[in-house]
């Protein structure tokens, strides 16, 4: 039975890698593996005030005027929110986190939504003025931060299991797998401190995550895997995924073990994925002996973070909203892949259904130290995360590194699947250790940090430790979209350029830079600002930022997403007025990538990928270029 278990975790571990390939691939353009159009080929109409046209190409060679050295203009008054929530009020009197990536939630899209960047009469905008956050820093890992990732503890137990049914408030009862420590084959006497090991519905994943659980129990933890109410040995029904019962079930789960006769009434919560899901919800719920979290690339809001980004749908079975299928394979069937999507299908507005399956807006709850583990390459949360540590910065270490959506630490399991270059078990035994088993001495930074891996792998300085996390970043530089397909500081006469959708792969409206004359970092969220007029009530802006070199080969950094419908709220979106200039703001998901000297930034504004996103009826879009179309890059006025 285990090796048919595992064979059949492994194979699903390989489909989810498989499929993380795809996203990369497909979804993200991964630039290394679609290549930039070529110079000479059509890419959009450019027409200037005057009515002449002329037909643009793709290259963005260093045509148009540039000011410095590199083309920018730095951005005047960052007014970037930290600490806790980072909200603003929407035009409709909502509240929205500031910087989350994808979309924001319900947020008045129109006008830029809170940059803090404007232009001066000119066309460019002065450095550093009005600015509401230093500048950040990045350093080498700190002596700590490397005593933390380098701890170890040797085993101290064996381990026994037994299988338990764990009563909830309303009677259901959790299947779970209690491991303990042991003696000479006997559970070991006295009291221990405990671990939600993982919350789940992935029951095929038990063995796997019994392993983990039997890692922490050697060295003196109770620890519990168990699955979601409706799945595994769990009573109950499924309640779609996310629901807001999952954290009231981790809230007595933990409350459950911490009064156990063999507990000493400290427990803390981990998992990754939809653990770490959970885990948050266990804080959010305020469970009162937990004691910390360790939530592992988890989801923050699934309606933004991937099955409607920006209000676009995420096609079933596409690269982005494919966890059905997956859900169902590892659920051993309790999950329906066809009736989640049936009820996400239902629900194509931001409405009561997903409101209760959120945690923003909830992170102000959280009352215990938190580490938050993510990867800049995880085709589903890698905004999804980054809206949790964001929403409770000032109580969250941070670590965001460069991988997929696998697991990020070696908790002796790696063996099935691990990212490549895994962080060691240290990471999670010394959190685990300072803030659960109070042991003195472990290596943990006094104060909440972020570690964050600068892209790309192999062409950049790796792992650096930042002065500051600021959801919007801090100096910025501002492009505006020129004549010709530029990026540059000052644009010619303001012009339009016109593409139709649905769009062609590669096609759009593309704008590069001149070559950068020095190394450009790019830290946080990017935007992108626009001003267009529709032939039809609605059309997608799915845009993409890449890193090109010279020889015009494409390198994914990131994208974001917006449905024209949905500019103003994803609750109560509203029709384009048709031949009218609207104003669009597209939130460009957050990153740390370093653009080497010589190469180009470049964005492409088009529908999306046909078998991934949702096409609009066709459209004709007109975009304005000049000061009302802008780019903006935080971390690139700095020397990073």
């Amino acid at each position: 039975m285990l090796s048919t278990n595992l064979s059949r975790f492994s194979s699903a571990l390989l489909l989810l890698a498989a499929i993380e390939g795809c996203t990369k691939t497909q979804t993200d353009a991964a630039g290394s593996s679609v290549p930039a159009a070529s110079s000479g080929t059509p890419a959009a109409t450019v027409s200037s005030s005057a009515g002449r046209t002329s037909t643009s190409t793709t290259n963005g060679g260093g045509a148009g005027a540039r000011a410095g050295s590199n083309g920018a203009v730095a951005s005047a008054g960052n007014t970037a929110v930290a600490g806790v929530g980072g909200t603003r009020a929407s035009a409709a009197g909502n509240t929205a986190v500031a910087g989350m990536g994808a979309a924001d939630i319900d947020a008045g899209a129109a006008g830029g939504g809170g940059s803090g960047a404007e232009a001066g009469s000119g066309g460019s905008a002065a450095a550093g003025s009005g600015s509401t956050a230093a500048s950040i820093t990045t350093s080498d890992l700190s002596a700590t931060t490397k005593a933390w990732w380098a701890y170890k503890r040797e085993p101290m137990y064996s381990v026994v299991t037994s299988k338990v049914q764990v009563p909830t408030r309303d009677g259901i009862t959790l299947g779970c797998t209690l491991s303990r420590p042991a003696t000479n084959g006997v559970a070991a006497r006295g009291k221990f401190p405990g671990l939600i090991v993982e919350l789940t519905p992935y029951a095929l994943q038990q063995d796997n995550y019994n392993t983990e659980a039997a890692f922490f129990s050697k060295r003196g933890y109770n620890a519990l895997v168990c699955t979601i109410r409706g799945t595994g040995d769990s009573g109950g029904t499924w309640q779609h995924a996310f629901s807001r019962l999952d954290g009231q079930d981790a809230y007595d789960l933990v409350e459950w073990l911490a009064v156990q006769d063999f507990s000493d009434g400290r427990i803390g919560q981990l998992g990754e994925s939809y653990g770490g899901q959970t885990s948050y919800g266990a804080a959010v719920e305020q469970a009162p002996h937990l004691k910390t979290i360790a939530p592992m690339q988890p989801p923050a809001d699934l309606y933004h973070n991937v099955i409607f980004p920006g209000g676009i749908e995420a096609l079933p079975d596409g690269n982005i909203n494919n966890w059905p299928p997956i859900a169902e394979l590892l659920s051993y069937g309790k999950i329906s892949a066809q009736d989640e999507y049936a009820s996400d299908r239902a629900h194509p507005n931001y409405d009561e259904y997903w409101q209760k399956r959120t945690l923003v807006g909830r992170h102000a709850s959280i009352q215990v130290p938190v580490l938050t583990i993510g990867g800049w390459q995880d085709g589903y949360f890698r905004s999804g995360t980054m809206m949790n540590i964001e929403g409770a910065l000032d109580r969250t270490w941070a670590i965001y590194g460069p991988w997929p959506h696998l697991p990020p630490v070696d908790l002796d399991t790696c063996d099935v699947a691990c990212v490549e270059d895994p962080l060691p078990s240290g990471v999670i035994l010394a959190w685990v250790d300072h803030w659960v088993m109070e042991l003195k001495d472990t290596p943990i930074p006094e104060k909440p940090n972020f570690v964050s891996f600068e892209n790309p792998k192999g062409a950049s300085r790796g792992f650096r430790e930042l002065s500051a996390w600021v959801p919007e970043g801090v100096d910025p530089m501002v492009y505006e979209l020129g004549s010709d397909n530029t990026l540059s500081a000052t644009a010619a006469a303001t012009e339009v350029v016109t593409f139709h959708e649905p769009t062609e792969a590669n096609a759009g409206a593309t704008f590069s830079t001149a070559p950068l004359d020095v190394d450009r970092v790019l830290l946080g969220h990017a935007s992108l600002d626009l001003r267009a007029k529709l032939s039809a009530a609605d059309a997608n802006f799915y845009v993409q930022l890449f890193d090109v070199d010279a020889s015009d080969k494409e390198t994914f950094v990131n994208d974001g997403f917006l449905k024209a419908s949905h500019r103003k709220s994803h609750t109560t979106p509203e029709p384009v007025p048709v031949g009218e200039v609207v104003e669009y703001h597209i939130a460009i998901r957050p990153q740390h990538h370093r653009f080497a000297a010589g190469h180009r930034v470049r964005v492409r504004i088009w529908s999306g990928p046909r078998t991934d996103l949702a096409q609009p009826q066709p459209v004709e879009v007109t975009l304005e270029t000049g000061t009302s179309a802008r780019l903006r890059l935080p971390g690139f006025a700095a020397s990073l």
